[in-house]
């Protein structure tokens, strides 16, 4: 259930970077409804390279892959079955897509220097959405087979909470340090 909540948060998100996006395309006077600040701007990052790496708007890759999730997450809730292949398929576009929103975070805070307030919700959901989605591939044995499996799914399982909440931090502390300077101007 957790992994359909999170894709749907996702997919929100990425609905309406995507509108933005095409508003901007539409009338380029446009100001997003996500621009707040001289840092936290999505105009700023969707008007760079980085925000279409495959030749189109990168939330569209968000659209797709987070139905397929939401897809997925109502056939398990309607009681459905998949075969192992599925499953593997499955986590390796869950392990793209948590391999993309880390470089997209580099990207954001090292690179580009603004922060996108649609964007970091995908990458804020996107962890536990990865994180809850290899607890299940180890719990139910296709990631691993035998005890091992098993063992390595609780032991995540029981450390969801601070493992999830540690990347947060990780995350929070790097826009912090990378971005000192404005947030100390903006509070003093």
């Amino acid at each position: 259930y957790q992994i359909t909540a999170f894709a749907v948060v996702c997919f929100i998100s990425a609905f309406l970077l995507t509108l933005e996006k095409i508003k901007v395309l539409a009338d380029s006077e446009y100001v997003p409804s996500c621009d707040f600040s001289p840092l936290i701007s999505c105009g700023s990052v969707m008007s760079t390279p980085q925000a279409a790496v495959f030749g189109f708007p990168n939330p569209l890759l968000g659209i797709i892959g987070f139905a397929i999730v939401i897809t997925i997450g109502m056939g398990l809730i309607a009681g459905a079955k998949y075969k192992k292949w599925y499953w593997i398929g499955y986590y390796l576009g869950i392990l793209f897509a948590i391999s993309f929103v880390h470089w997209l975070i580099f990207q954001s805070i090292y690179r580009i220097g603004y922060l996108c307030p649609n964007c970091m919700v995908v990458w804020a959901f996107t962890w536990p959405l990865f994180y809850y989605s290899l607890v299940h591939g180890f719990k139910e044995k296709y990631l691993l087979s035998g005890k091992n499996a098993e063992k390595v799914g609780n032991f995540l399982w029981s450390y969801r909470f601070p493992m999830i909440a540690s990347w947060y931090v990780l995350i929070f502390s790097l826009i912090l340090l990378h971005f000192k300077d404005y947030f100390s101007q903006a509070i003093f």
